[in-house]
């Protein structure tokens, strides 16, 4: 269902407030003292929700930060192909220079 999905070469900024963790209760970026977020490399896809799921070298941004998407990644393996988990879709994306993966629950399109 690649209709719904977001494409490659859209901007989005990034988005914490009150989306770091999903209604489920499931972490979906780290979280710094200091406001910001991490995000990483790659977010594992078969054991997602789990403990280190997180993987590779990481960076911190910031509510608003602009990212371009580069391509879709995929959906955890644990999550249902619903669209109303959506929200679960992980997108790679460029920042700072950097690829890295990020939830859609974390995305606003531009």
């Amino acid at each position: 269902m690649m209709a719904n999905k977001i494409k490659p070469g859209i901007l989005c900024k990034i988005q914490l407030g009150g989306s770091t963790i999903t209604g489920e209760g499931f972490t979906t970026v780290g979280r710094r003292a200091s406001g910001r977020g991490e995000i990483f490399e790659i977010i594992d896809l078969t054991s997602y929700p789990s403990c280190n799921d997180f993987k590779g070298e990481s960076t911190l941004v910031s509510q608003g930060d602009v990212v371009v998407i580069t391509k879709y990644i995929g959906r955890p393996l644990r999550v249902i192909e619903d669209q109303k988990w959506d929200i679960y879709d992980v997108y790679e994306v460029l920042i700072q220079g950097r690829r890295r993966q990020v939830f859609r629950q974390n995305l606003i399109i531009i």
